[in-house]
Parts: C-alpha cells; sequence; structure tokens
C-alpha cells in the first residue's frame, strides 16, 4: 500500500474490502475503517451505520470471509484510481448478543466491488464503492 502507484492503489482496495471491510462488521470497531475513508463516501458512511443499527438492536453481523479472486486497476487522475475487485464472500450471518443466530446465514456473494482509492500524501482513502452482480459489456 505504500506505493503511489496502480499497485499501491489495488493493494489499498483488497486491503479495505478483502480484510477490513469484514473486520470492521464483525469486531464492530470502525475506527481503521473512518481511518481510510474520504469524507462523504457514501459506501464508507453506509458500513458505519450498519455498525451502529447493530450496535443499537444488540447484535453483530459474522461477515463471511472475503477472497478477491482478480481486480484491475486504472489511473484516473495523479492522485486517484478506479479499482474494480471481483470478489467471492462466503455466507455472513447476524447473531445477538447471547451468541444466538437471529438472521441468515445469507448464500454469500460472488460478484464485484468498484472502488474509487484516493491518495493523499502517504495515505491511501476509499472515496467510493459500489457492488455489481455482474459487469456492464464494453
Amino acid at each position: 500500500m505504500a506505493d503511489r502507484d496502480v499497485a499501491g492503489a489495488e493493494a489499498a482496495a483488497r486491503f479495505m474490502i478483502g480484510e477490513l471491510y469484514g473486520y470492521t462488521l464483525s469486531s464492530q470497531d470502525t475506527a481503521a475503517w473512518q481511518a481510510m475513508s474520504y469524507e462523504g463516501c457514501v459506501f464508507c458512511q453506509g458500513v458505519i451505520d450498519d455498525v451502529a443499527a447493530d450496535q443499537q438492536a444488540n447484535q453483530v453481523l459474522r461477515s463471511g470471509r472475503i477472497t478477491v479472486v482478480d481486480a484491475t486497476t486504472e489511473r484516473l487522475n495523479p492522485q486517484a484510481y478506479a479499482v474494480t475487485l471481483r470478489i467471492s464472500q462466503e455466507p455472513s450471518q447476524v447473531w445477538n448478543v447471547q451468541g444466538t443466530p437471529v438472521a441468515g446465514p445469507d448464500e454469500g456473494y460472488e460478484g464485484y466491488v468498484h472502488l474509487v482509492m484516493y491518495q493523499e500524501g502517504q495515505n491511501w482513502y476509499l472515496r467510493e464503492a459500489e457492488t455489481l452482480e455482474r459487469l456492464a459489456a464494453s
């Protein structure tokens, strides 16, 4: 992630979705997620809001393991990169604080996450993201 180029943007995106996303939802610790979220990122705020809603309901989402299958990265400008990750996520399940499942498990997810990674100084930030079931035809 230290690289200030296509490789750095891809590494930051892989970390954000492949590691930090599931950790944030399962641990309900949003500090690292917030630190890598660019101000105004709707997707980023949605994750934070989901954690807050789970906390309010006294439940936690145990996010299924996310595997990044493939990635493509394109430079948009000197500081921004579009990264498309093809991911596979194992089923997730919602549990209450007593350790009883209250929803799920879901079917997991196979699809794409399209992200805009933005570099400011030495740091990478997620500027925006969206999930896609499939890519649009070229």
